[in-house]
């Protein structure tokens, strides 16, 4: 496994951004009102009471932008209508709400759980849209600029035999001649008095004789944390996902998964380890250093290490002291290790010596400082800030200042079952995902220092290196959005200008980058800064929104009676 360190593209940061101006000029509002109420579904069963469920369900947003269409977004509403509206830039006006597809959706009380609606586009001419229960649906929008009908091509239901799910992610694709599209289906099961998120990875191919589609594969990968982010690679070879928690693949038809046993630690082996593991570590460049406590009256030869690449296991006889992965890989045939008075000490080379680890082992002590043996280092949770004078603050360490949790980012491949890549995250985990090219992966949004950075999958063929590249800056959107508790949807546009946060029913923040008219300013005595502008606004009366969709020039939202449009001025 690699592990990848994101370097921030220095072009795409202002060091001399100065935060946000606010600006009171009037946003126009354009309003639809007394539209058909949204489908939409709670976890409100006695089965649906878990943290996946809330956060699965509470922050779902029902408003379906279109990638390959501007201005253009879709609801459903209670009497399942796929409902379209859109935005004509050019008289600056709403286009009628239009009903485009009508479709029925089977109730059946015997489903285990029942999630919310989801509509995703794949193409200019394909679309998926799962019914929460069981159902997927394979449309053909036709030419989705004019209002014609859709048309049904084909029903898989149910895909899960008793149980509902919602879809995350779908890829379509032309392999070997043939219409293929890759779809990630979740769905939420208890066992053991835990929830856990299970992933289902099905591929579903169009037979050229009777244009009916299939799932020629299935993969099932499962886990205990709430994913951040979850998505394809470009080439759909491989899962990427962001959380707290491993996921592994527990079933797939197309490719065995092969356990290593080597690598398996029982659970008597693990009590052993984490009663006798007691031992320091310090890192210098590229050497890593452990010490353990040496256990009296053994001898050199009842001592064995072995290491492996991203691997390592220490004993004394039958006795374990330590046994687990390491954070990174080393260097094997450079292992060493020496028997002193009172500790047994190993030396491992990093394969990176440029990386600077945060941890040996999970859930293993923190590096010792060389200074003071009795002040561990944390490398890992303390982020950087822009003005070294600045103190830092409780929001700046993820939500609720928890710094216990620690996210990752994680490609598993789907023909290995291995994780290849993985990038650590801090106490901060992705604070959303946009997708800013249609057909391509969506973009994960970072918080970096102050800022919020945008990353896209990268990998120009199925077996160049896999990475995260820099796109794009959202300016001190990082610190902004942190002060705010009653946040529910965070968004930004295509062209990423322009950064959204939307409270649940009340407030809507706006920031823009650029603020035209700030140009030239200058600190007292100091250099010329930039500034951004910030809009607040308002709503009374609207109820509860249920979604929002951000495009380059409007911001549309979704309430529960009516569908406004903002029309955002030009550059002052």
């Amino acid at each position: 496994m690699k592990v990848i360190d994101l370097r921030v593209d220095s072009k795409l940061i202002k060091t001399n951004f100065d935060g946000y101006k606010l600006s009171l000029k009037p946003i126009a509002i354009l309003k639809i009102e007394n539209i058909n109420k949204v489908h939409r579904r709670i976890a409100n069963s006695s089965s649906e009471y878990g943290f996946l469920h809330s956060y699965l369900f509470q922050l779902h947003n029902h408003f379906y932008g279109d990638p390959f269409l501007c201005n253009t977004s879709y609801y459903i509403d209670e009497t399942y209508n796929v409902n379209k509206i859109s935005y004509d830039s050019n008289s600056g006006k709403l286009k009628p709400l239009t009903s485009v597809y009508k479709f029925k959706s089977i109730q059946n009380d015997e489903i285990e759980g029942k999630y919310n609606m989801k509509l995703k586009f794949v193409s200019e001419k394909y679309c998926l849209l799962s019914d929460g229960i069981g159902g997927l649906q394979i449309i053909d929008t036709g030419d989705r600029q004019k209002n014609d009908e859709w048309k049904k091509i084909d029903s898989l239901q149910p895909l899960f035999e008793g149980k509902g799910f919602i879809l995350q992610d779908c890829k379509f694709k032309i392999e070997s001649g043939e219409k293929v599209i890759h779809c990630l289906l979740l769905y939420i099961k208890q066992e053991d008095d835990k929830f856990y998120n299970f992933v289902n990875w099905i591929t579903l191919k169009e037979e050229s004789s009777t244009k009916k589609w299939t799932c020629v594969a299935k993969r099932i990968l499962k886990g205990k944390g709430t994913l951040y982010y979850l998505s394809f690679d470009p080439h759909c070879n491989a899962i990427v996902y962001s959380s707290n928690h491993a996921y592994k693949y527990i079933e797939d038809n197309v490719n065995e998964i092969v356990e290593e046993q080597s690598m398996e630690i029982t659970e008597n082996e693990e009590m052993q380890a984490a009663d006798s593991h007691t031992f320091q570590w310090t890192q210098n460049g590229e050497d890593i250093t452990i010490n353990f406590n040496r256990i009296p009256d053994a001898t050199n030869d009842m001592y064995h290490v072995k290491s492996l690449q991203s691997h390592i296991e220490v004993r004394c006889g039958q006795q374990i002291l330590v046994k687990s992965d390491l954070f990174a890989e080393i260097d094997v045939d450079l292992t060493t290790w020496t028997l002193e008075n009172d500790f047994i000490q190993v030396n491992l080379i990093k394969r990176n010596p440029d990386l600077i680890w945060p941890y040996l082992i999970p859930s293993g002590p923190m590096e010792t400082s060389q200074n003071n043996s009795n002040q561990p280092m944390n490398l890992f949770n303390t982020q950087p800030v822009a003005d070294l004078n600045s103190q830092m603050e409780e929001c700046d360490f993820g939500d609720d200042g928890n710094q216990d949790d620690e996210y990752f980012i994680e490609r598993l491949d789907s023909v290995t079952h291995k994780a290849t890549h993985k990038i650590f995250l801090g106490s901060n985990h992705p604070l959303f995902s946009k997708t800013l090219r249609p057909g391509f992966p969506k973009a994960i949004a970072i918080r970096n220092d102050v800022d919020c950075c945008l990353w896209i999958q990268q990998q120009i063929s199925p077996n160049d290196e896999w990475t995260l590249k820099h796109e794009g800056t959202l300016h001190a959107f990082g610190y902004v959005q942190a002060s705010k508790r009653d946040k529910k949807y965070l968004m930004c546009s295509m062209d990423m200008n322009l950064s959204v946060i939307c409270e649940s029913s009340r407030h809507l923040f706006i920031y823009k980058n650029s603020y035209s008219t700030a140009s030239g300013l200058r600190k007292r005595n100091g250099p010329q800064v930039q500034i951004g502008q910030q809009k607040v606004i308002s709503f009374d009366d609207v109820g509860e929104i249920y979604g929002i969709n951000v495009e380059n020039e409007i911001i549309m939202l979704l309430t529960e009676n009516s569908i406004m449009c903002l029309q955002l001025a030009e550059e002052e």
